[in-house]
């Protein structure tokens, strides 16, 4: 389930006379949405948009409701109509009545929302296995929030590739900048390409971790279970994968925008040192450490690492001989 599933789990419109909340995609009744709930019957009407005062009418009998459908409904799309005008009478007349619509957080006794609520709920929905997104994946303290947002749309698909723009109706043609031998897309891009790969081999060198991983870059979110034989370095592995895509991102949009391409080595440089400047302000890294961070990444890429540290300032670095 996603969040958004949680959510009108949660809430719901009170529709009040019914202008501006959508009869079929609105939740304005607790927990259920009328097009899923219902359809066939969703399907057969002739304006999928209806406002709900479209539909509802006020009779001398009581309240009407005009389905508006396209097309006479037989057998179990009948039965499927005959259900919802069932459920429809059943609903209080104090639910539809005028005045503005207004959300309803139904966790609150008063009907209002409070941030601790739904923390609640969110948190107790991930406890019983409702929702399966991984949050605490992607939402990390001391990562810039832009980076935690950048991971969210990755998760999500929705990070604009060449692959994205076409499916957005864009023509162009598609072409990885970073290898220059594939179509872009995202798994391509963050994960198959080979410039993508040689800096992702040493990056599992330098942090020492260990854990399967897959082809797909949102399964890798969804099932990231890698550790570190180092306990200093665990800070390390749980922001990793941000600046590891942030700066694969970056890159390709240097290349696409400013025609500025760096070798992988120095982008891997770049992973280094700002992971470590997140994890540095975070508090949790002593002088020791850093040394051995910075040295390993001196090992691992020496000719990058000497030249960045002179101007980066970091300590632990004096040019040899």
């Amino acid at each position: 389930m996603k969040e958004e599933d949680s959510f009108w789990k949660s809430a719901h419109i009170s529709p009040g006379g019914g202008a501006w909340v959508s009869f079929w995609n609105d939740c304005w009744w607790p927990g259920m949405i009328l097009k899923d709930a219902y359809p066939r019957v969703a399907a057969a009407s002739m304006f999928q948009e209806a406002w709900v005062s479209n539909i509802v009418s006020f009779e001398s009998e009581g309240v009407g409701w005009d389905l508006q459908l396209s097309i006479s409904l037989r057998g179990g799309a009948e039965r499927e109509r005959l259900s919802l005008l069932h459920y429809l009478s059943l609903l209080p007349l104090d639910l539809i009545t005028t005045g503005p619509a207004k959300l309803i957080w139904n966790s609150c006794s008063n009907g209002g929302f409070s941030v601790k609520s739904m923390y609640d709920t969110l948190n107790n929905a991930r406890f019983h296995g409702i929702i399966d997104f991984p949050c605490k994946v992607i939402w990390q303290p001391f990562v810039p929030m832009k980076v935690n947002a950048f991971l969210w749309l990755l998760r999500h698909g929705r990070v604009l590739t060449h692959e994205n723009l076409k499916r957005r109706g864009w023509s162009l043609a598609s072409m990885c900048l970073l290898c220059k031998a594939a179509e872009e897309n995202i798994n391509h891009l963050f994960w198959s390409c080979p410039f993508s790969c040689s800096i992702w081999n040493v990056l599992q060198q330098m942090v020492e971790i260990t854990g399967p991983l897959h082809a797909d870059v949102a399964a890798i979110i969804d099932g990231w279970n890698i550790h570190t034989q180092v306990d200093w370095k665990r800070r390390f592995v749980r922001g990793i994968f941000h600046a590891f895509t942030w700066e694969i991102w970056r890159e390709r949009n240097s290349r696409t925008f400013h025609d500025k391409s760096r070798h992988w080595r120095v982008i891997f440089h770049k992973i280094c040192r700002t992971i470590l400047t997140w994890v540095l302000a975070s508090g949790v890294l002593n002088d020791d450490q850093q040394v051995e961070w910075l040295s390993q990444m001196n090992h691992l890429c020496p000719l990058v690492a000497l030249r960045d540290a002179r101007s980066s300032g970091f300590p632990g670095f004096q040019e040899e001989g």
